[in-house]
């Protein structure tokens, strides 16, 4: 039998996207499936959580654009070094990132 000439994919679950959505869906005030998760979620957050999290997202739709803030790390990332890469960047590179990351075309974003 003949080799396989396709390439091995791999798969790996990180908080990459997951952490970025579920913040979205817990700052977000639209009706989700969710809902249920949200509410024991919500429950166990700090009271101040909203607050501080518009002090980084002040529109619930701020953090899935920033699930793609971290570009330049590929692969598998833990939520540590994914903060870590986000505060680090100097802000024309996350601006860049982010207007990546929604037109997926590296032209709409040249003069980031």
């Amino acid at each position: 039998m003949a080799a396989s000439t396709q390439p091995r994919i791999e798969f790996a679950v990180t908080p990459r996207f997951d952490v970025f959505y579920a913040l979205y869906t817990l700052t977000s005030t639209a009706a989700t499936p969710l809902d249920a998760w949200k509410n024991r979620a919500n429950d166990r957050l700090p009271r101040d959580f909203t607050k501080r999290a518009s002090l980084v997202a002040p529109l619930p739709i701020f953090w899935p654009l920033l699930a793609d803030a971290a570009q330049s790390d590929q692969g598998e990332i833990s939520f540590t070094e994914l903060v870590s890469t986000i505060q680090e960047l100097p802000a024309k590179d996350l601006k860049k990132s982010i207007l990546g990351g929604i037109f997926h075309d590296d032209d709409a974003n040249a003069g980031a």
